[in-house]
């Protein structure tokens, strides 16, 4: 055994074209190359693990037309780095919690391929691996959105109960290779997710020069999945209740997902003020920061007379941790009943408030108005949540910007064709507020099913 495990690492350590993914683990090589029972597989799925990694070693290093085709093998080396940076991502892949679907669609002259997918009881990531060359210059970009979610066992569309983000691929001139994975994920937070199912997404390439965004082409791609079994969530019970500044908050329950981890609370509607809470999350004294840039939070009316928050955060479904605290040290908190506030744009002028945003100048050029504020306050999102003329009708962003120069924090809003001398900005959060001594809050680790 031992004399075979060094015939093996020579073999590896002599070979320049081996891949990594392959070199880490040839156990799940072996069982994926099983599992897929494609007929270039089912010659590595009967022999033994050695066996299988000498003959991949010297078909690699002497067969070009097998070196070439090894581009439809599931090795994960650009997956694995993409996902490195999401812990739940990461740790999912490094437990083999991915699976290996390998499906193309081609729409004009445009393949997209969709090699991989994770997904788990409620949540469904797909990985799609857009041609690099696709993009032409650094003001090119493409972006991957949901069109249509169909259940293949009863043929329905399901057309609510979820939600679908995505991020866009920009250019990459320095890259060598030939493509690049997109990431969209899919959130069943009010419906089951059929595990036979048609994802419809469209592609979309857009330029964005001077501020003027331009749509170059769109592309209509459609795959029918057929996902493995889910694993269960792990439910981890809380039901404590903690007061900020006169005002009920109940902990209610950490739900783990092999893709995320969800942390629920609520606030009683009979509260007076609108608060959220910023809050840290240790795994064994390591620190998972929550309710941060990249994190989505939900809201959801309860007929029981109060709102349940439900918070997206990244953790460890397949490590099970000796000890969880929460801790929260921070909250914004405003009246329910505030009203929004007023900026003048004929005399450049903002209202008086409470929440210490000023009013830094007002531009218009070619019907664009930029409306810029500023202030010294901290806040952990933009400060405002919508805008409205003079007739309450909402006004659309046409983009909005943040910047921060000597703790001087600054919030731009561009609008096209404002009608009116006034706009009214609904206020989200207040300033970031410190507690003085933080609330600590052990967590369970006795699952609740």
């Amino acid at each position: 055994m031992r004399k075979n495990k060094e015939q093996f690492a020579k073999a590896i350590s002599s070979s320049k074209e081996y891949p990594d993914a392959l070199y880490q683990s040839t156990e799940r090589l072996e069982k994926r190359l099983k599992k897929e029972r494609r007929q270039k597989r089912i010659l590595f799925s009967t022999l033994p693990s050695f066996t299988a990694a000498m003959l991949f070693v010297i078909l690699v290093n002497n067969d070009i037309a097998f070196a070439r085709s090894l581009k439809d093998i599931p090795i994960l080396n650009k997956l694995t780095e993409y996902v490195m940076y999401n812990a739940s991502l990461k740790s999912a892949v490094e437990n083999d919690h991915i699976q290996y679907v390998n499906l193309k669609d081609t729409d004009e002259d445009l393949t997209l391929s969709l090699p991989y997918v994770i997904s788990d009881e409620r949540n469904l990531i797909l990985f799609f691996d857009v041609p690099s060359d696709f993009l032409k210059n650094d003001h090119e970009d493409v972006m991957i959105s949901r069109e249509k979610i169909i259940d293949r066992d009863t043929g329905k569309v399901i057309d609510k109960g979820y939600l679908s983000y995505s991020s866009s691929l920009g250019y990459l001139e320095e890259s060598k290779e030939t493509s690049h994975l997109s990431q969209l994920n899919i959130d069943f937070a009010e419906v089951a997710m059929p595990r036979n199912l048609t994802v419809e997404v469209t592609l979309t390439k857009s330029s964005h020069e001077d501020s003027i965004r331009k749509t170059l082409a769109e592309y209509h791609f459609s795959y029918d999945l057929s996902l493995e079994p889910p694993k269960d969530p792990k439910i981890y019970e809380l039901n404590q209740t903690v007061w900020i500044e006169d005002q009920e908050i109940l902990l209610e329950k950490l739900t783990q997902y092999p893709t995320t981890s969800l942390f629920t609370y609520s606030i009683k509607n009979s509260n007076t003020m609108d608060i959220t809470m910023s809050m840290d999350f240790y795994n064994d004294g390591v620190l998972t920061p929550l309710n941060t840039t990249g994190y989505l939070t939900q809201y959801e009316d309860s007929p029981d007379g109060k709102t349940t928050i439900t918070m997206r955060i990244q953790d460890n479904y397949f490590k099970v941790p000796k000890e969880r605290l929460l801790k929260i040290h921070s909250y914004t908190m405003v009246p329910k009943d505030r009203k929004p506030l007023k900026v003048n744009l004929e005399e450049k002028t903002l209202e008086d408030n409470p929440y210490g945003i000023l009013l830094k100048n007002i531009t218009t050029e070619d019907n664009v108005t930029t409306i810029t504020f500023h202030t010294s306050e901290n806040y952990h999102s933009l400060p405002f949540r919508s805008t409205r003329d003079g007739n309450k009708k909402i006004q659309q962003a046409l983009y909005t910007s943040y910047t921060e120069d000597l703790n001087i924090k600054t919030y731009s809003y561009s609008f096209r064709d404002v009608i009116g001398d006034v706009l009214y900005f609904d206020v989200a959060d207040g300033p970031l507020k410190t507690l003085r001594e933080p609330i600590l809050v052990p967590i369970p680790m006795e699952e609740n099913r």
